[in-house]
This record gives structure tokens, sequence and C-alpha cells, in this order.
């Protein structure tokens, strides 16, 4: 219960978030209507209180099978089983649109606590004495409200960005409230509903070993791959917001661009940032003469795919600004600290600059980097130290990742739920150019930052004594051919790869057992029946002609619900090395894949069962 209501009070954590969702929308609820949700948040939290109550003191006592904390722990689960399902129609609110947008975080959270509590109720169906037609009943509630409950998310997430800001925006401040209301839909709304289906104990037994310790079992199950992008830097200039202006991509092509197709990150296979190059160009700081200044510029090196090491096998790069004048300008007017010239978002100190009254010359150390959004730090903890170098045009690095208030490893993040980081991945920018004579003008640059969520993982390993779950969309980009990479996040944190007929996808995993039988399991969707081949780089995992049934009848491959995505497994045996397994997958039909699902012997049985 901690995980997800860390306090006591209802209003210090719900009230905010239903606070939060009104600043976005621009509406407040009714003083009637807040009235009403805060008395249904706070008998929600009794209702749950009461019952984990009694389910400590149950589980302290060895689970008796009969008597009174047998019987007062199957009581207040049904009390807050049947409250948590009585109060999602009243966060549907059928009195406005707005309401219902304002109140679809709330909503998405009593949806969260329902299917927990239906999960708790299967977990414990056996030790309760739970009649099989009840059991039975459990299994089609988590079924049918699963389907429900995703689907009015997105529903809803949807038509409120389409009704608050539509894409057709102009200028840098309205692109920013529409991605603002992205971002915290995603974080508030969709991250939490990319949980549902994992509450399905046939398909992932002891996912959740209890509700307690959701958080260490996320750890290694499960990857949100879903890219959030946070606010743009100097979106308030007139220049940027003007309809009469062009905003450009860069210096060359300065024709008026979809600024919502430009500054959202593209669709892609899953990338990391491996490191940002800054290059240092000027050896001296003249005092007063403004053009030998120094200045830097940068290359952000994009790790397109990454093996099953975590070494880098294909990269790119791509210039962090878009135009070769002077970005990051460093002024000598405060002593051994740098500032930054028009640009707001990077800061680096101290900066050890040239002793010039004794003539001795020492490097310029850059000790320090921090990311701002706007005049907030992101960051203010130190990444690493690093040196500029003194002359000529030394590179230096900043690794992948910016630590939370925890101080995450930067080279293998550990994902804490209830603190949950975002590592930073890539930068995209736009600017505008006004001419202010014949050879001179200024040049107003914006820039958006893109998050990978921390839960993803550079390293994917299948183990032997649990589920691994594989998102397709971490696959090789290069030697996968006919895959065209489709937008649905929501449904389990992010996009799903889309094979056209006769294509292929390629991935690296690496199998730490030796010599055991492993299950694939393919989450997917198709709309007539298609035969996969299946290989691997070893005899013992190949197979061939798998059929996969079909799932949906929906030939619009965009607008997929929930409901419509199906399993299929087929058995393989590893060889007695393990270790790395280069992977092929060939369609002969178009078919959409969301994740490879690696099921060990151990839990055949479990899922037979």
């Amino acid at each position: 219960m901690g995980t997800w209501w860390p306090t006591d009070s209802a209003s210090d954590t719900w009230g905010e978030m239903i606070g939060f969702a009104q600043e976005l929308v621009g509406t407040a609820l009714s003083e009637d209507l807040k009235i009403r949700t805060n008395q249904q948040i706070d008998s929600i939290r009794i209702a749950l209180q009461a019952y984990y109550s009694s389910l400590e003191d149950w589980l302290n006592a060895n689970k008796p099978l009969s008597g009174p904390l047998l019987n007062q722990v199957t009581e207040e689960f049904g009390n807050a089983l049947r409250k948590s399902r009585d109060s999602i129609a009243y966060f549907k609110s059928d009195d406005s649109n707005v309401y219902t947008i304002i109140l679809l975080p709330a909503y998405a959270q009593v949806a969260n606590f329902h299917l927990a509590l239906i999960h708790e109720g299967l977990k414990y169906a056996t030790e309760w004495n739970l009649p099989r037609l009840q059991t039975f009943g459990y299994e089609e509630d988590l079924k049918h409200y699963t389907i429900s409950y995703v689907n009015h998310c997105e529903y809803w997430y949807q038509k409120g960005l389409d009704i608050l800001y539509p894409r057709n925006v102009i200028g840098m401040t309205q692109w920013m409230k529409r991605n603002f209301y992205r971002l915290n839909m995603t974080i508030n709304v969709l991250d939490i509903i990319s949980l549902f289906s994992l509450y399905d104990s046939k398909k992932y037994p002891n996912f959740f070993e209890d509700i307690y310790n959701a958080q260490k079992e996320l750890i290694s199950k499960f990857q949100l791959t879903r890219i959030v992008t946070t606010e743009p830097t100097l979106h308030q200039h007139k220049y940027l917001n003007d309809s009469s202006k062009k905003i450009c991509q860069n210096e060359s092509s300065c024709d008026p661009i979809d600024l919502d197709e430009y500054l959202t990150l593209p669709l892609m296979f899953q990338n990391w940032l491996r490191n940002i190059n800054f290059q240092y160009l000027a050896p001296v700081i003249s005092v007063g003469d403004e053009a030998l200044y120094p200045f830097f510029v940068a290359t952000q090196n994009i790790n397109e795919y990454m093996n099953a090491e975590g070494n880098m096998i294909i990269g790119r790069q791509q210039g962090l600004w878009n135009f070769q004048f002077i970005i990051v300008h460093l002024f000598h007017l405060v002593y051994k600290k740098m500032t930054i010239f028009m640009v707001k978002w990077l800061s680096a100190y101290p900066l050890i600059d040239e002793d010039i009254l004794n003539g001795v010359r020492t490097p310029y150390i850059l000790q320090k980097i921090e990311f701002y959004n706007l005049n907030k730090s992101i960051n203010s903890k130190q990444i690493r130290p690093i040196s500029a170098g003194t002359t000529k045009s030394p590179l230096i690095d900043i690794y992948y990742g910016l630590p939370d208030v925890n101080g995450y490893n930067l080279d293998e993040p550990q994902f804490n739920f209830n603190a949950a980081s975002h590592y930073f991945n890539s930068i995209q920018t736009c600017y505008y150019k006004e001419n202010t004579s014949k050879n001179h003008y200024d040049i107003y640059q914006s820039y958006v930052f893109h998050w990978e969520h921390a839960s993803v993982k550079r390293k994917d390993e299948v183990v032997s004594d649990r589920i691994t779950i594989f998102p397709a969309i971490k696959s090789n980009p290069i030697l996968s051919r006919g895959i065209q990479i489709i937008s649905h996040q929501g449904h389990t944190g992010g996009n799903v790869i889309y094979f056209t007929p006769q294509s292929e996808l390629h991935f690296k995993i690496n199998f730490v057992s030796n010599r055991q039988k492993y299950k694939i399991r393919l989450r997917y969707v198709a709309f007539n029946p298609v035969v996969i081949q299946y290989h691997g780089s070893n005899s013992y995992a190949s197979l061939s002609s798998i059929t996969l049934p079909r799932t949906s009848s929906n030939q619009n491959v965009r607008d997929l619900r929930y409901e419509e995505f199906g399993y299929s497994d087929f058995e393989i045996n590893m060889s007695s090395a393990g270790g790395l397994e280069d992977i092929k997958i060939i369609s002969n039909n178009e078919f959409i894949l969301d994740r490879i699902e690696f099921i060990p012997d151990t839990l055949f049985n479990y899922l037979s069962n």
C-alpha cells in the first residue's frame, strides 16, 4: 500500500494529483465535486488500510486456515474490493468531459487498486478457502476490468490531448503546453496502466510476490521503453511564438516546420545516449576581446542498438546544435567561474582558467555540468570531473545518466519504484534567425530534452527462475528488415513493432543458465493467421513453421485496443553452454509484436495448470 499511497492523508497525494490535472486542463472542479471527490478518496483509503492491516495480522500469524484472523482478512478484502470497484464509476464523471480528464489520474490509481485486489484474491484463494465459483468470477473480472480500464484511460488521454491542445500549434509556448499534458499524463496515467497486464497470475506467476514488494519485483522483469520530453528552454521569446516568423530546423533549412512532429522524438528502435562530446575551441581567454572568448560545440552520440554485454554495436552522431556559430559562450566576468551567454540550459563550473599574472597556463577543468529546465535545476549533483583540456580541440565526454536524489550509479542505473529516475536520452532543437544588418543576425535557439525511464536495461539477460520480458522495440534496427515502428504507448509502456510480409526481426540476448528448456511467448496482434520462423544462433534453439492464430479483425494497425492483443507460446531447448544468443524471427505475413517473453521450465507446470 505504501507504494501507491505514500501518506495517510488523502489530500497530500491524491489532492495534489487532482490539483495538478486541473492546471493541465485550465479548469477547476466545482466546490460540490471537490467535496464528493475527497469523500470518495477518503473512503477508499479507509477501506484499503483496514484490509492491509488485517492482511498483515494474518500473514504474521503464519496464515491460519480458520479462525478470527482469517474471517477478518476475508471480510476486509471483500469490503475494499467492492469499494474500489464501485468508486470507479464516480471517477468517470458524467458531469463534463473536462471533469473526466481532470479525474483521469485518480481513475487510473483506483483502477490499479481494484486490479491489485483481484490479483490478491486469486493469490490467496486456496488459503482463504474461497469457493471455486468465486475464484472463477475473479478471473473473469480481471479480464473484463483490465480491458475496460485500459481503454478508458487511453481514450480520455487522447481525447484530452485533442480537445485541449490540438496538434496545429503555433509557436513554442503552445507546443510546450501540449507536451506538458503528454508528459504528466504519461507518468500519472499511461505508466500506471502499463502494469495492468502483469496482474494476470496465470501468465505472470508471482510477478508481485506480494503487494509490498512490487518495487523489487519490477526491477528485472518490466521495462518502460517510452520516452518523455520535458519543456523547452527559451520558449517564451516572441520570435519563437510569432505566427509570421519561421521556426527552423537548422541553418540551411529554414522552412516552417511542424513543431509537434519535429520536437517529439521520432519513431525508432530503442536508443540510448552514450555520451556528449564537448569540444573546446579557444586556447586563451583575452579579457576585453570577445572574439577570442572560448566556447564549446557539442555532438551527442546515440546508441541505436547495444548487444547483450551492454556494448554499443551501432551508433550515430547527431549535432547537438544546428549551426556552427558560438553556442555556449564563456565569459570571464566572474573569476574562476563561467557563465552562459543567451543559452540558459547548460551551466558548468568552476572553471580553473589560466594564471595570466604569473604567466602559467593551467588546464580548463569542467568540474560539473548541470542541465536546466528554464531556471529549475534538473540535477545539481556532480556527474563526474571531466577535463576540458588546454589547447586546440580536445574532446570530453559526459556519459549517459543523471543521478536522482539518491545518486544512482551512472553506468547501470538501479531502479527504485518509489523514486523512479529518468535518464538523459537526447536533445532536439529548433531556432529563429533574425537578421539585424547585412552581415549580422541574432539566433534564438530552443531546446527540448528527451528522457528514458531508469527501468530500461542496457543488458538483457534470460534467467532461470522467472519470466524475462524483452520489449521488441529493443531489437537490432540494422539487421532487421521490413519492420516499421508504431506508436502505441500505454498498453505495456512503449512502442510496438509492425512486421510487413516477408520481414525479419533480429536481436541478441544472454541466457544465464546452462542447458535449460524455455518457452518463448509472444504478445502480438494478427489480422490473419501468421507463420513465423524462430532461429537461434545454436541449433537447439531453432524452430520453423510456428503458426500464430488471428487475434483481431481490425485492419487499422494504428488504432489497436487492448483486447486485440493475444499470446502464443512455443517450446525450445537451449544448448548446455547457454550464453549469448543471436535470435531472428521471420514472418510470412503482417502482424504486430509487442514483446518476446522467455519462460523457464521451472514454471511450465504452473502455467499448464
